[in-house]
């Protein structure tokens, strides 16, 4: 698959940070902004996920992008379950696959086979996903961490987390 565009990806950062809550300058720090995008056209098609991106630029020009998300692209039956995906591939790192009704009434043609053995996702968005940085924590098996570290408090959690994690031991 060719290069995206760079306004479809400057488009789909924009609109994934107000998905996530992190900036465009984290998500783009990650690295795979492009992979995701790229997971988004292949699952999706060019066709649907086009209309989601032009859905995202419309939102995004509103006053309050965040309801305008909401009210529409969140509340449609076609672009729904592709937003809710988008936000599930950026904190887990992995497509899940669409649900049936969707997949016989927008893809029929073109199954998502997320779950086939061919479809193996790459270990990058795995070690970016968010969900470690919003436990503040790193990808179990990628980084040495030494022994016992996960007994410990993440380095960098918010102070009531550390109590609440030195009561625990109290107890």
């Amino acid at each position: 698959m060719p290069d995206q565009p760079a306004n479809d990806l400057a488009t789909f950062l924009s609109f994934s940070a107000l998905l996530t809550g992190f900036s465009e300058v984290e998500l783009e720090g990650t690295g795979v902004a492009p992979l995701h995008l790229k997971a988004l056209m292949q699952k999706a098609g060019a066709e649907i996920a086009g209309e989601l991106l032009a859905g995202a630029r419309q939102a995004l020009a509103q006053p309050d992008p965040a309801a305008a998300v909401q009210s529409g692209m969140w509340q449609s039956p076609k672009l729904g379950p592709l937003v809710r995906n988008l936000v599930v591939l950026w904190y887990v790192g992995s497509w899940t696959p669409m649900p049936s009704q969707w997949q016989e009434q927008y893809l029929w043609s073109q199954p998502d086979l997320s779950t086939s053995p061919e479809w193996l996702s790459p270990p990058q968005p795995y070690e970016e996903a968010l969900v470690w940085k919003a436990i503040f924590a790193h990808p179990a098996g990628t980084r040495p961490t030494g022994f016992a570290s996960w007994a410990q408090p993440p380095a960098g959690a918010p102070r009531n987390l550390t109590q609440i994690a030195a009561e625990g031991k109290k107890q």
